[in-house]
């Protein structure tokens, strides 16, 4: 077989109970990203997290960034809110890893403007924050 990540991703899929989760990813598989993000804002509740976490993996920065601010404001918090504050710096972080990973320098104004905010230069104070944000934001195991 060709394809083994393919593969082990159907099978990974298969495993997850059902839900709007199982049936946004296997709409991710069909490789309409649009669908599967509309599945998981629109489940009562909504999978917030897991929106910004596929975002992520695509890659759509500043798309994840906006789902995690316009969640507090659907719920009325202020921007130093806990919910949004936690989301943002959830993606702020994974925006740190993957820029000190390929060892370049922010280059989306966004992001520049919050990490300046904040004081943070990515990839090094986020450091310390790793193991409290995955704690916190890793799925709880029943």
């Amino acid at each position: 077989i060709k394809a083994v990540d393919k593969l082990q991703h159907i099978r990974a899929i298969r495993k997850m109970p059902q839900g709007e989760r199982k049936n946004a990813e296997l709409t991710l598989y069909k490789r309409r990203a649009k669908e599967a993000l509309s599945i998981l804002l629109q489940a009562r509740p909504p999978l917030t997290f897991d929106a910004v976490e596929m975002c992520v993996q695509l890659f759509r920065w500043e798309e994840a960034l906006t789902i995690a601010q316009r969640t507090s404001a659907r719920r009325g918090i202020s921007q130093k809110g806990h919910i949004e504050y936690e989301l943002t710096d959830l993606v702020l972080w994974y925006r740190s890893q993957y820029l000190q990973r390929l060892r370049r320098k922010e280059d989306i104004g966004t992001f520049k403007e919050l990490f300046q905010q904040r004081g943070i230069i990515p990839g090094d104070q986020f450091e310390v924050m790793e193991v409290a944000l995955r704690d916190k934001f890793s799925p709880k195991k029943v």
